[in-house]
């Protein structure tokens, strides 16, 4: 995971996403936010993203890309089976906000490091096979030198 700037006070870090590495051991800490960029349709990653974020007390996720809405709808979805009992597993210690971007990852970065209310560091984790960090590194770059 790399920290690539400090936006509103908030530490931005990037993890590229494979489905056989443990990116949950570095989350940023309490109340933190994911951003996630989804542009596959892969239920093995859809839960692998959904559960390590919920065990881990993520406070907001923003989904985007192609699949965005579709990760948003599922990690509610899970939080609703484990609170019914349908599902074991953690629940979360606050009610987890989710919520997907269509215009884009500028507008899900946006908003999670301004938005996000009472929320702590940003977890961008990219899951596309073209990763986005050419051009989510410049919006950032952007955005601190606006700082």
């Amino acid at each position: 995971m790399n920290e690539v700037a400090i936006i509103n006070n908030r530490k931005l870090y990037y993890q590229a996403y494979s489905p056989d590495m443990n990116w949950a051991k570095n989350i940023p800490g309490e109340k933190w936010v994911q951003v996630v960029g989804i542009d596959k349709k892969d239920k093995a990653a859809f839960e692998d993203i959904a559960c390590k974020a919920i065990d881990h007390d993520v406070y907001y996720v923003c989904c985007t890309g192609s699949y965005g809405e579709l990760l948003h709808d599922y990690i509610d979805e899970i939080i609703v089976l484990r609170k019914v009992g349908v599902l074991e597993g953690h629940l979360p210690i606050e009610d987890i906000m989710t919520t997907w971007h269509n215009e884009g990852l500028g507008d899900a970065l946006w908003y999670a490091l301004h938005c996000s209310t009472d929320a702590g560091d940003v977890l961008m984790l990219d899951t596309r096979e073209v990763e986005a960090e050419p051009d989510w590194v410049q919006i950032a770059a952007k955005w601190n030198e606006m700082e």
